[in-house]
């Protein structure tokens, strides 16, 4: 946005519509109903990547689809936030 509180039109940017539609995906679609712990982007399941060297864009972790780092992960936030 400019100082006057007007978009600023970018052809590489999305729009606010495009950007929440990954995040409406999962919590809306009956497409993937049932579908917990996998990450989006693009509208579709993120496929996991090993990378780290730059050249691949997009794509996940692998150790961001553990199920036991998650479990490990609830675990201590939930600590947390009981104290």
């Amino acid at each position: 946005m400019d100082d006057d509180g007007n978009v600023i039109e970018r052809p590489s940017c999305k729009t606010p519509l495009q950007g929440a539609a990954t995040s409406v995906l999962p919590a809306a679609s009956p497409l993937v109903e049932g579908v917990t712990g996998r990450c989006f982007e693009g509208g579709r399941e993120a496929r996991a990547v090993a990378g780290g060297d730059g050249e691949q864009a997009g794509g996940v972790a692998p150790h961001a689809l553990d199920p036991h780092a998650a479990d490990r992960l609830w675990e201590y936030a939930a600590g947390t936030v009981g104290r």
